[in-house]
C-alpha cells in the first residue's frame, strides 16, 4: 500500500503543478505551489491577451 499512496501523491503533485515548462522550473527551483500557481497565472493571462489579437474571422490581426 506505501506504493500506491507515493504513487497517488506523485499523481496529485502532477495535477497542481501541471506540464508547463515554466511552472515545472518554478516548481523545481521553489517547492513552492502558490509559485507554481503565479506563474501559471502569468501563462494564462499571455493567452488571453494573445487572444485579443484574433479578429472576428479568427485570423490574427495586428500582431506586432
Amino acid at each position: 500500500m506505501r506504493c500506491i499512496g507515493s504513487l497517488m501523491r506523485i499523481f496529485r503533485l502532477y495535477m497542481l503543478v501541471g506540464g508547463m515548462p515554466q511552472a515545472v522550473e518554478t516548481y523545481v527551483a521553489d517547492n513552492n505551489l502558490q509559485a507554481v500557481d503565479e506563474a501559471k497565472r502569468e501563462i494564462v493571462d499571455l493567452y488571453e491577451e494573445d487572444f485579443t489579437k484574433i479578429d472576428g474571422t479568427g485570423l490574427a490581426g495586428d500582431v506586432s
